[in-house]
């Protein structure tokens, strides 16, 4: 009896223990916790809770992370208008409430550092709020508050966006990035309004402009350097017109100074990027850098001309570097990298550079003669180093002294001018150009393999057009006063006409004849269209002024030289068979 009822106890005490572990366990499952389930035995036994309770617990660890980072960025703004609310009551003194600010916001801007490296999107909302404290802080410490000069202000702007850019590019936040961009130029643009001082936040564009250019080679951030660019090549042009206007704030030097770092920022990062990287260029550089010419060194210009300093320096400095560039094409560019963009890029940058040095150094006439020479010798160069690209130089230089010599002019007024107004003389600077034009056509073209295709004929057809018509207009200046009087003073125009008819008809017959040498077969080229242009002249000028004397003459000039021209272009485009040497000479 005794043992029978140990046992009935032993299993009441058993059942008293399974009910408080089922009690147990029904409690925690209906907490949502991890206990066991009512069927499992054993402490240690997984719980299994029903669908919908699953889903609730996701659904409230979805939801968790957004909306800690979003009360967190909330609190970071609480925070800054704290101290906002300080300074406004007189609590904290103005100087300290910015500083702190500033300090607020590069504090969270370093925590978006370390944020950015585990949690990507916390590190994108700390320094977007970071960004939107700091940036209308600088703003209301140089305009409001008055704590801040244009230079500081332009300094602070700095600090904000190194440190901003620099968490963006370790971190690799694009979106940042661009948030601190956007504020960067508005600030700056509202801080240009506000202070009527362009010059600091000049720099500071420039400044920004290399940096996303940087941020865009090493991390194919593309969309960044075109708005700071445009913003970088604005402030300089509005540097400029100011100085020029002599309404603004900022001396002619520092003018200099800023367009001076505008290309030479630039420069250097192609450079940079061309030469030590080895690449080629790309279509932001292909559109910058004539802008960058454009608002640097034609704005320098101008300056030095308006104020009458810093030309000096200026020219030497434009003559230097272009000087460099043109060593740079040949000498390493290529020969490592041949013929393409770079190639182009740099000998084209060193014509621009010099033509301007020079114009700045140098008074009209010995301009035209360094032009002239420098014409020659790129035409020599040509032929003789089989560098085709060198005849667009020889080309430019020869019309760039074309017009400063005047030259056009006079070949302008030789075939269009009115008989009714006096003629000048050419000048001797004007026939120094016509004789180099005369020398860079008789100089043989580039002849060796890409230098042969027919574009590269083009420049040598406009100094041919240049020589014929200089030619031909001194050859009119040099008959009118003699056979129709002196234009203005009594002046036939009829004969007037007839002559210019029949140095026209002339000029197709000598085209003729020497386009039938290949080494002037660009003067062949002339041909038609120089008679077209003679039909024309005969409607517009010999038959309305001509008497029937003159205008026989000019008719048949013209028509002979019709029949003839054509005939001895025919039988120059059909020349007999001939040997070529195996090996051409590789110099005069």
């Amino acid at each position: 009896m005794t043992d029978r009822l140990a046992r009935i106890e032993s299993r009441l005490a058993e059942l008293e223990r399974t009910v408080r572990d089922l009690d147990a366990r029904v409690a925690s499952a209906e907490r949502g916790g991890a206990g066991a389930s009512a069927g499992s035995v054993g402490p240690n036994a997984p719980a299994v809770l029903s669908p919908a309770a699953e889903a609730l617990v996701f659904e409230s660890r979805d939801i968790t992370g957004p909306l800690g980072l979003a009360g967190r960025t909330v609190m970071i703004f609480a925070g800054a208008y704290l101290l906002r609310a300080l300074v406004d009551s007189g609590s904290l003194p103005s100087t300290i409430g910015v500083a702190a600010g500033l300090a607020y916001a590069m504090a969270w801007l370093a925590w978006a550092h370390h944020a950015a490296r585990r949690h990507g999107p916390a590190g994108l909302l700390y320094g977007g709020a970071a960004v939107a404290i700091a940036y209308p802080l600088v703003w209301e410490a140089t305009t409001r508050f008055q704590l801040l000069v244009p230079a500081a202000g332009a300094a602070g702007l700095a600090l904000v966006t190194t440190m901003a850019l620099g968490v963006a590019w370790r971190g690799r936040l694009h979106l940042l990035a661009w948030a601190a961009t956007v504020a960067a130029l508005g600030t700056a643009a509202m801080l240009v309004v506000q202070t009527g001082v362009v010059a600091p936040y000049a720099v500071y564009l420039i400044a920004l402009g290399i940096a996303t250019l940087w941020l865009g080679y090493d991390l194919d951030w593309f969309g960044l350097r075109w708005p700071t660019a445009l913003a970088a090549d604005l402030a300089v042009l509005g540097v400029t017109s100011r100085v020029l206007s002599g309404h603004g704030l900022d001396l002619p030097i520092t003018a200099l100074g800023i367009q001076f770092l505008l290309l030479a920022s630039y420069v250097a990062t192609v450079a940079a990027r061309t030469l030590v990287r080895g690449r080629n260029l790309v279509p932001f550089e292909i559109a910058q850098m004539p802008a960058a010419l454009a608002v640097g060194l034609g704005g320098a210009v101008a300056v030095a001309r308006h104020t009458g300093s810093g030309g000096t320096a200026l020219g030497i400095a434009a003559l230097a570097i272009g000087a460099v560039c043109y060593a740079v094409a040949f000498a390493f560019v290529d020969r490592r990298q041949g013929r393409g963009r770079n190639f182009y890029f740099y000998t084209s940058l060193g014509l621009v550079l010099t033509l301007t040095g020079a114009a700045v150094l140098m008074p009209a006439e010995p301009l035209v003669i360094t032009w002239s020479a420098i014409a020659v010798v790129s035409a020599s160069c040509a032929w003789r180093f089989s560098r085709a690209a060198l005849t667009v130089h020889s080309a430019v230089y020869l019309l760039a002294g074309a017009i400063v010599s005047g030259l056009l002019a006079a070949v302008e007024l030789a075939f269009v001018g009115s008989a009714d107004v006096p003629w000048p003389a050419m000048t001797a600077s004007a026939w120094v150009v016509l004789a180099a034009a005369l020398i860079c056509v008789v100089i043989p073209r580039a002849r060796t393999g890409a230098d042969t295709v027919a574009l590269w004929r083009v420049p040598r057809v406009a100094v041919a057009l240049l020589l014929v018509t200089a030619l031909g207009g001194a050859v009119v200046l040099f008959a009118v006063p003699r056979l129709a009087g002196t234009a203005g003073a009594g002046c036939d125009a009829g004969l007037l006409a007839t002559i210019r008819t029949a140095i026209v008809a002339a000029a197709a017959i000598v085209l003729a004849l020497c386009g039938r040498y290949e080494r002037f077969v660009e003067l062949r080229w002339l041909l038609y269209p120089v008679l077209i242009g003679g039909g024309l002249k005969l409607l517009v000028e010999d038959l309305p002024h001509s008497r029937a004397a003159t205008l026989f003459i000019a008719l048949a000039l013209y028509g002979g030289a019709l029949i003839l021209a054509p005939r001895l272009a025919r039988s120059a485009a059909a020349p007999g068979p001939s040997v070529a040497p195996a090996n051409p000479p590789a110099h005069i």
